[in-house]
């Protein structure tokens, strides 16, 4: 048995009922639709105050430097962050008042 030793706060993601994941998955569109959109509109989109933000990449290589600067354009707010080796991506976030 283990004991916990930190429990996070706030709603999940998603609901992990299996039923319900199959009952939306269900009615799902499935209509062939373009998803492209630019770095601002994905932003807008996706990202919103008081979030997780969970950036992917090595130090200086294959962070989204685009999305952090965006992410600062649009002035997004009490965000929680996580990085991998988390230095340029962060740096770039900390210095716009993230």
């Amino acid at each position: 048995m283990f004991d916990v030793v930190a429990q996070g706060e706030g709603p999940l993601f998603m609901d992990p009922d299996a039923d319900k994941a199959r009952e939306f998955f269900r009615h799902k569109n499935r209509a062939l639709v373009s998803k492209v959109m630019t770095v601002k509109e994905a932003v807008e989109k996706f990202v919103h105050d008081g979030e997780y933000l969970a950036i992917g990449g090595f130090g200086a290589n294959r962070i989204p430097t685009a999305v952090c600067h965006e992410i600062l354009r649009q002035k997004r707010k009490n965000m929680i962050f996580a990085g991998h080796t988390s230095t340029h991506d962060f740096q770039i976030l900390a210095a716009g008042g993230f």
